[in-house]
């Protein structure tokens, strides 16, 4: 039996199990072994493990284990000898490909995704339990607005200069470069509208006042209520603002609007492109 140990936020498991998904149709079990307290801690995780769907198998604790322990052995074993037996990796320290055949797999599919031509992209709606619309408060905004997407929390503290900076590959929050993304917004969605969504109030606070600062004609709102209702305002929009998020990207897997997405070189080089349903512009950090 196939098996993936999900692992990240939302963005992180939707791109995994469409990986296993295109590989193995069905045939293959998650397990959430890394969401529980003690890897999340040792990991330095915040988010909790997302609430997939019933027709994606769920293995127990117990299988998990066993599984978990081939995933450490072969581990050691690349460490060592550079191959692993049964293990797909795919994340920020390790990319390997077993010499028997994949078993178990470990990472992020984001840069190496392997599909069909025809495959079709499953979105965050397919993959998870999203609470339906009546749940859900609607946003009071206009009819045509931006948004930007400001990731806080434990990316801000992998970023830092700090020990846990050897284990990720994400560049450092940059003000400057949400500035000139609404320079580049603001050449064809001119006065719209700007809600700024995030998970980090602080954070995106601090963006915002220096953004206020250097657009002082525009309409600027802190506009983060949940998840769900991030996601569904940024469906909507006519133009994104991403900066190194998958769940900034996964909006764009729902939206009909195919709306201006400005994002990153380190955004780029995800799979996102392969969506094909929106324009998008690219600007170094």
């Amino acid at each position: 039996m196939r098996m993936i140990f999900i692992t990240g936020g939302m963005g992180n498991v939707v791109y995994q199990v469409n990986q296993m998904i295109a590989l193995h149709a069905k045939n293959w079990s998650f397990s959430e072994l890394l969401y529980s307290p003690f890897f999340m801690k040792t990991l330095g995780h915040t988010q909790t493990a997302p609430n997939l769907k019933q027709e994606y198998s769920r293995l127990n604790n117990y299988v998990s284990l066993l599984y978990f322990f081939i995933l450490l052995l072969d581990r050691i074993i690349f460490k060592i000898f550079g191959f692993t037996f049964v293990t797909r990796f795919d994340s920020t320290l390790i990319k390997a490909t077993p010499l028997i055949r994949p078993l178990i797999y470990y990472g992020y599919f984001q840069e190496n995704f392997e599909c069909e031509e025809s495959y079709t992209f499953c979105g965050y709606k397919d993959v998870i339990n999203v609470p339906s619309v009546k749940d859900m408060k609607a946003p009071h905004i206009s009819e045509r607005y931006v948004v930007v997407h400001v990731r806080g929390g434990d990316y801000i503290e992998a970023a830092k200069e700090s020990s846990k900076s050897i284990a990720t590959n994400m560049p450092p929050l940059d003000i400057n470069w949400y500035e000139l993304a609404i320079q580049e917004v603001e050449r064809s969605l001119i006065s719209l509208p700007i809600y700024f969504v995030t998970d980090d109030i602080d954070v995106c606070s601090k963006v915002m006042r220096r953004m206020k600062v250097h657009f002082p004609h525009l309409n600027l709102v802190l506009s983060s209520k949940s998840v769900w209702e991030d996601l569904e305002l940024m469906n909507n929009a006519e133009g994104l603002i991403i900066f190194n998020s998958t769940f900034g990207a996964l909006a764009l897997t729902e939206s009909k609007k195919h709306p201006l997405c400005i994002t990153t070189k380190y955004m780029e080089n995800k799979n996102i492109l392969k969506l094909g349903i929106f324009n998008l512009k690219v600007l170094k950090s």
